[in-house]
């Protein structure tokens, strides 16, 4: 994986983007709750039964490989596959997926195959997702791990 270049735990209390938070696009209504929380006092809260619900990071153009590790805790798990955590460059996204057929994780690329990959998610538990998106070359790639476990991936052609 490559250095992380961001921890947000989202204690400041701000889903917002640009000047009211940390991240460039947020989709639908993530709210900050005060329960429950990993640590501190605040967390991010998505709805996982509204599947156009996430946040999203702009990745500049040119060779870029950006990381990121987030904390996600299901109280229900959702009944579709659900788009959580997004990076987005101009020709291309890859995102943290939710999968309803297995109950895990999943990695995708655009419209592409989900991979999935990590333990069997079982409500009411906190998993550390790790994710590094990689669009600095012809070929982009996405790979996660879930509680350091075994690495899993997909690949797809730049646009």
């Amino acid at each position: 994986m490559a250095t992380i270049f961001m921890l947000d735990g989202f204690e400041h209390g701000r889903a917002g983007t640009g000047a009211s938070g940390v991240v460039d696009t947020v989709n639908g209504s993530p709210a900050i709750v005060t329960s429950p929380v990993r640590t501190g006092s605040r967390s991010l809260e998505i709805s996982a039964a509204a599947a156009t619900e996430n946040y999203q990071y702009t990745v500049a153009a040119g060779n870029r490989r950006v990381t990121q590790s987030v904390y996600i805790r299901f109280a229900t798990l959702p009944t579709a596959d659900v788009r959580l955590v997004k990076f987005n460059n101009a020709t291309a996204a890859g995102h943290v997926t939710f999968v309803d057929a297995t109950d895990q994780f999943g990695v995708a690329i655009a419209a592409g195959t989900v991979v999935a990959g990590g333990p069997t998610i079982v409500t009411d538990t906190w998993y550390r997702v790790d994710v590094e998106f990689d669009s600095s070359g012809a070929t982009y790639s996405i790979k996660a791990q879930i509680d350091g476990g075994t690495e899993f991936s997909t690949t797809a052609a730049d646009a």
